[in-house]
C-alpha cells in the first residue's frame, strides 16, 4: 500500500513539473527573437530552478541562471551592434547610485565574500529592470503578454509543488505550515512569492484567451487558497494594503483626479517623512514593544507563534543598536550577519540554546538601512518614491493594469518590512519585472523627466558584459563552496576530520568564506585540525575564522582556547570575556575563564565567573567544588593569621 500512495505521488509530481514545461514551451514557440527567448527563460527559472548537491537549493543556481542569461542578453545586443540613445532621468540615476555606492561598500565589509554576493544580487535586480524596459520599449504589447505567460507557469508550478506538499503533513496547524516551502526553501517565502505573481495572473484574466485565461483562474485559485492556508501575516497585511491602494486610486481615476504637485517635490517630501519615521519613531515603538525580557528568558516560556513576533521586535531593535555605530555608510551589502551579534544575543533563547541563526533581521529596509547607511538607504527609497510618486502623479494618463502593478508594488514592500523577500533572486527579479511594467507606463505618459541623454555606442556594452560575466563567475564560486560544504557536513558528522579539511579548503575562495549560517569554513577546519593534532594549523584557520566573523560565539571561544594551548593565556583571556558578552548564556567561555583564573590561583575571579553560569554540568560542579574548599582555606589562613 505504501508503494502504490509512492507511485501515486510521483505520478502526480511528474504530471505537475511536465505540465508547466508545456505551459514554459508554449510561450517559447510564439514568434519571438533570440534575445526574448533568452531573457523570458531566465525569468522562468529565476523563479523555479532547483539544483541538488548544495545546501541551498535555490538561491545560487537561481542567481546563476538570472546572470547566465542576462550576460547573453546583453552580449547579442552587442554583437548586434546597434546604437542606443539611453536618457537617464531621475529614477535611474538614483538606482545607479545606488548600485554603485553598494559596489563600494565592498571596501569596508567585514566579510567581503558576502558583500561582492549581495551588491551581485543588486545589479542583477538593475539589469533586469533595464533588460525589461529595453523589451517593452522595442517589443512592446506582445513582450508584455508573454512576460504575463512567464508569471503564470511559474506561479502554477510553485503552487502545485506546494500543494503536493501539503498532501504530506498530518494536520493543517500553523507550525506545520513551515513544512510547506514549494520552490522557495522556506513558507514565508513562497506566500510572498506568490502574492507577487498576482499582478500578473490577474492582468491575465483581462487580456488571455483560450486555455491561458483557464490557466490564470486556476492559478489565482491556488495562490488565494495557499496565502490563506500558509497564514503569513505579512503577506495578508500586503495583500490587504496592497487590495485597499487599488481601490483608492481605482476610485481616484474614475473620478479623473491626479496629484497637484509636481513628483520632484512630492518625493523629496515622502523622502523626509520616512527618513523621520526610521530616525526617530520606529525604535521609540520598537523599544517600547520588544521589553519584558528578562534576564531567564521569559519569552521562552510564551506560545511560540506569540514568543516568535517578539522575538522580531527583539532582533529589530538590536539592529538599530549596531546602525548607532555606523549610521551614514553602514556594514557594507550582505554584513549585518557579521555585525548583528555585537549587540549580544541577550532575549533570543532560540539563538543562545537552541543554536537558530539570525541571517537577516526580518525587515527588509532595516536590513538595507544597516547594510548601506543612511546614504544607499535614501538612493534606493529615492528610486521607488519617486516611481510611486509619478504613478499618482499622472494617474489619469495610466492603463489599469498600471494601477494593479502600484498596487502589487505598495503590497511587496509592506511585505518586506516584515520579512526577508530581499535576500532571494526570484523575489528581487519580479518585483523590478513590477517596476519596469510601472516605469514603462509612466515614461509613455511623458513622465520622469530626464536628467540627460548618452549615446549608447557598441563598445559600451563591454562594461555590462564584463560585470555579468563577474557575476556569473562569482554565483559558481558560491556553487562549489556550498558543494564541498554539504561534503563537509557529511565527513563531519562521520568523523573523517581529513576529509573535513580538504573540503573546507576545496571550499573557499574570494566568493564563499561563510557558510549559510555565517559561521566560517575555518572554523570547521581548524576544529577538525585540532583533533587531528595539527594545532599550528588550527590556530592559523581559527585566526581566519575570526577575521571573517569577529562576533561569532565559537569562533571567540575556540580562537581563545587555541592561545591557551599554545601558553598565550593573556591573548585567549578578552576573546573568552568577548564571547560571554555576546551570548551570556553560552557558558563554555565562563567555564574556560574559571580554569584559567583557577590555574592563576586567582580564585575570586574565578568565583564570579561561576556564578554567572547558567546550565549546569559535571565540570561545574567540580570547579565549584574546587574553588569553594580554596576559598575556605584562604579565609580560613586569613582568620589565623
Amino acid at each position: 500500500m505504501p508503494a502504490f500512495y509512492f507511485l501515486i505521488r510521483l505520478l502526480i509530481c511528474g504530471s505537475i513539473v511536465n505540465i508547466s514545461f508545456v505551459l514554459f514551451l508554449s510561450v517559447m514557440t510564439e514568434k519571438q527573437s533570440i534575445n526574448e527567448r533568452f531573457f523570458l527563460t531566465g525569468l522562468f527559472f529565476a523563479g523555479t530552478l532547483l539544483l541538488p548537491g548544495i545546501l541551498d537549493l535555490t538561491m545560487v543556481p537561481r542567481l546563476i541562471a538570472l546572470a547566465l542569461v542576462l550576460l547573453i542578453v546583453v552580449f547579442e545586443i552587442y554583437k548586434s551592434g546597434v546604437e542606443l540613445k539611453f536618457k537617464v532621468d531621475g529614477a535611474i540615476l538614483l538606482y545607479l547610485l545606488f548600485a554603485v555606492y553598494c559596489t563600494i561598500s565592498i571596501c569596508w565589509a567585514k566579510s567581503k565574500s558576502e558583500s561582492i554576493f549581495d551588491t551581485g544580487k543588486i545589479w542583477l535586480s538593475l539589469f533586469s529592470f533595464l533588460t525589461i524596459y529595453y523589451f517593452l520599449k522595442t517589443k512592446g504589447a506582445r513582450f508584455e503578454f508573454n512576460l504575463h505567460k512567464i508569471a503564470v507557469a511559474s506561479g502554477l508550478l510553485t503552487a502545485f509543488v506546494a500543494f503536493f506538499q501539503l498532501l504530506e503533513l498530518p494536520d493543517l496547524k500553523k507550525e506545520s505550515m513551515y513544512l510547506i516551502t514549494g520552490l522557495n526553501s522556506h513558507k514565508n517565502l513562497l506566500t510572498s512569492f506568490l502574492f507577487l505573481m498576482l499582478p500578473f495572473v490577474i492582468i491575465g484574466l483581462k487580456k488571455f484567451r483560450s486555455y491561458w485565461k483557464f490557466l490564470s483562474v486556476l492559478a489565482l485559485l491556488c495562490s488565494t487558497i495557499l496565502i490563506v492556508l500558509l497564514r503569513t501575516k505579512a503577506v495578508w497585511l500586503g495583500l490587504s494594503a496592497g487590495t485597499m491602494f487599488f481601490i483608492i486610486t481605482f476610485f481616484l481615476k474614475k473620478k479623473n483626479i491626479g496629484t497637484g504637485s509636481k513628483p520632484f517635490f512630492v518625493s523629496v517630501f515622502m523622502l523626509v517623512l520616512i527618513n523621520l519615521l526610521f530616525i526617530f519613531l520606529l525604535p521609540s515603538l520598537i523599544k517600547k514593544y520588544s521589553t519584558g525580557v528578562t534576564e531567564n528568558n521569559s519569552i521562552a516560556q510564551k506560545p511560540l507563534m506569540a514568543g516568535l513576533d517578539q522575538e522580531r521586535l527583539m532582533v529589530w531593535d538590536k539592529t538599530y543598536t549596531i546602525m548607532t555605530k555606523q549610521p551614514l555608510f553602514g556594514y557594507g551589502t550582505g554584513n549585518w550577519q557579521i555585525y548583528f551579534p555585537d549587540a549580544t544575543l541577550t532575549g533570543l533563547w532560540r539563538v543562545e540554546d537552541l543554536n537558530v541563526t539570525f541571517q537577516r533581521p526580518h525587515n527588509d529596509f532595516l536590513w538595507l538601512l544597516s547594510e548601506t547607511g543612511f546614504i544607499g538607504f535614501n538612493l534606493f527609497m529615492g528610486f521607488l518614491i519617486l516611481l510611486v510618486v509619478s504613478g499618482l502623479y499622472y494617474l489619469k494618463s495610466l492603463q489599469t493594469s498600471a494601477l494593479i502593478y502600484l498596487s502589487g508594488i505598495i503590497g511587496f514592500y509592506i511585505v518586506s518590512f516584515f520579512d526577508f523577500p530581499r535576500e532571494r533572486t526570484e523575489h528581487l527579479v519580479w518585483i523590478h519585472c513590477l517596476l519596469a511594467l510601472l516605469y514603462f507606463q509612466i515614461k509613455s505618459t511623458g513622465g520622469v523627466s530626464s536628467v540627460f541623454s548618452i549615446g549608447v555606442r557598441k563598445r559600451f556594452f563591454l562594461l555590462p558584459v564584463s560585470l555579468l560575466a563577474f557575476i556569473l563567475f562569482v554565483g559558481l564560486l558560491r556553487f562549489k563552496g556550498e558543494y564541498f560544504t554539504r561534503l563537509l557536513y557529511d565527513y563531519k558528522n562521520s568523523g573523517r576530520l581529513s576529509d573535513v579539511v580538504k573540503s573546507g579548503h576545496s571550499a573557499l575562495s574570494f566568493a564563499y568564506t561563510l557558510d549559510p549560517t555565517s559561521v566560517p569554513v575555518q572554523w570547521y577546519t581548524g576544529n577538525a585540525q585540532a583533533a587531528l593534532g595539527h594545532y599550528d594549523a588550527a590556530q592559523s584557520d581559527f585566526i581566519s575564522a575570526h577575521n571573517f566573523n569577529p562576533y561569532n560565539r565559537n569562533v571567540l571561544n575556540d580562537l581563545a582556547s587555541a592561545y591557551v594551548f599554545n601558553q598565550q593565556t593573556q591573548l585567549a583571556i578578552p576573546l573568552y570575556e568577548e564571547a560571554a558578552r555576546i551570548s551570556p548564556r553560552f557558558d563554555e567561555p565562563k567555564l574556560n575563564l574559571t580554569a584559567i583564573y583557577i590555574g592563576k590561583g586567582d580564585f575570586a575571579s574565578a568565583n564570579q565567573w561561576l556564578k554567572s553560569l547558567l546550565h549546569n554540568s559535571e565540570r561545574r560542579t567540580n570547579y565549584e567544588n574546587l574553588v569553594n574548599v580554596e576559598l575556605q582555606n584562604q579565609k580560613f589562613n586569613s582568620l589565623t593569621k
